[in-house]
């Protein structure tokens, strides 16, 4: 049995669906409230969970020969890194206590523990689940980003292939005042 937390997200959906297309046994963990219908339909099993709660997640864990896990930034927090902490602890506890191999969806940047903005909560995680052995995908893009930009790109491509130093938006608003070129 594999467990994948954030199914109702991009990866976390991604890799739920790619199991169960290998015929894989998926228990999915769903946010309390979450609809369980699309995946049971596909097959898996569905569990409820919030990231915080260690009883609950102990209990979806049970019997996992791996975990697939995230910890996406709680943009609605006062403290978005306290929140990274308490949802980092929550799943060492409860992995430590399945004894199942863990996955853990990171982020280039991971390895630095300030001055990467909310990439930040990326390194809380590694640091809470490395002592588990834990594997880390530390994906620096994915193409579904891309999608909203994909007018421009097929409008106006020589656009995106200039790439930017950190100097060049500030020079070009310092030749600017009210919008006209000083």
């Amino acid at each position: 049995m594999y467990v994948v937390m954030g199914a109702s997200g991009k990866t976390g959906g991604a890799v739920a669906r790619e199991l169960l297309d290998q015929g894989q046994r998926v228990r999915v963990v769903l946010r309390p409230g979450r609809g369980r219908e699309e995946w049971v339909s596909r097959g898996a099993e569905v569990a409820h969970a919030d990231v915080r709660d260690v009883d609950a997640l102990g209990a979806a864990f049970a019997g996992a020969r791996a975990v697939y896990v995230l910890n996406p930034p709680d943009y609605g927090s006062d403290d978005m890194l306290a929140s990274a902490r308490a949802v980092a602890a929550a799943y060492a506890t409860a992995l430590r206590a399945a004894g199942s191999r863990v996955v853990a969806l990171s982020s280039i940047g991971a390895q630095h523990a300030e001055g990467t903005g909310n990439i930040v909560t990326t390194h809380i995680l590694e640091q809470a689940l490395a002592p588990l052995g834990a594997s880390f995908v530390r994906a620096g893009n994915f193409m579904t980003n891309w999608l909203p930009s994909l007018p421009v790109m097929r409008d106006s491509p020589a656009q995106l292939l200039q790439p930017a130093r950190p100097a060049d938006p500030a020079r070009s608003r310092a030749g600017h005042r009210g919008g006209r070129r000083a």
